[in-house]
């Protein structure tokens, strides 16, 4: 189960990292990161479409200090179409 977080980690950070981080940033984390076994095979692979697991995001209330499940939403324009997009919590019921 780790493998497959881990895994969904590096292939977030390889694809996000150099929009908001210098590449001086990225090659020290990278090489950092390589001292573990499993980097290079982490590194050069894609999650599959059918590995991402759509789990909810648990979020603790500032007002009551229960454990709040939501699900995250994202919207896309079209029309216009636009670089960005937009990440929304839903509540998962």
């Amino acid at each position: 189960m780790w493998e497959r977080e881990a895994h969904f980690m590096v292939y977030g950070f390889r694809y996000m990292a150099p929009a908001i981080h210098s590449p001086e940033k990225v090659a020290a984390i990278v090489d950092r990161c390589s001292a573990a076994l499993e980097w290079d095979r982490f590194w050069s692979t894609e999650v599959g479409r059918g590995d991402i697991e759509r789990r909810p995001v648990r979020v603790l209330s500032p007002d009551t200090g229960d454990w709040m499940n939501y699900h995250i939403q994202v919207f896309k324009s079209e029309r216009p179409q636009r670089t960005w997009w937009i990440y929304s919590p839903a509540p998962a019921t």
